[in-house]
């Protein structure tokens, strides 16, 4: 069952849900569950049997991504960090990357670790949208 939980009198009010008997939190929406936390405290998008404390899976046309944004007004240095995986169909399979991105530019620059080769590469912006390859380090540390 689902209990919803309030501290009490207290002059702070605080509240929360509570699955009991070791149940999962699960989140649906259209009848499609979308989010779940476990009974141990693991989230899991996409998943729902998370295997770390967020475990975030995709399927269909995109690869699972995390997208972290600094929203406030009036900087001129918002950097969005993006981690994404690239799946099977697509021109980087067995590839990982980490963007970085500013105001003007959400693809700033990135790093790619390729798995064919074992290698990590270090690109950076030459203008907007056209990233240049600047460090590689190999399988055998070498630059």
């Amino acid at each position: 069952g689902l209990e919803i939980k309030t501290n009490g009198g207290s002059s702070s009010l605080e509240w929360g849900f509570n699955a009991v008997n070791s149940r999962h939190m699960v989140f649906d929406t259209n009848q499609t569950e979308r989010m779940r936390i476990s009974s141990s405290g693991a989230v899991g998008i996409g998943t729902d049997s998370p295997q770390e404390e967020l475990h975030v899976a995709g399927s269909g046309s995109g690869d699972p991504s995390i997208l972290l944004e600094n929203t406030s007004a009036g900087s001129s240095n918002d950097t969005i960090i993006r981690s994404k995986v690239a799946g099977s169909g697509t021109s980087n399979v067995g590839r990982n990357f980490i963007y970085f991105g500013d105001a003007a530019d959400d693809n700033a620059g990135f790093i790619q670790y390729s798995h064919a080769n074992d290698a990590m590469h270090f690109f950076t912006s030459v203008s907007e949208g056209s990233s240049t390859e600047k460090v590689r380090i190999t399988s055998d540390g070498l630059l």
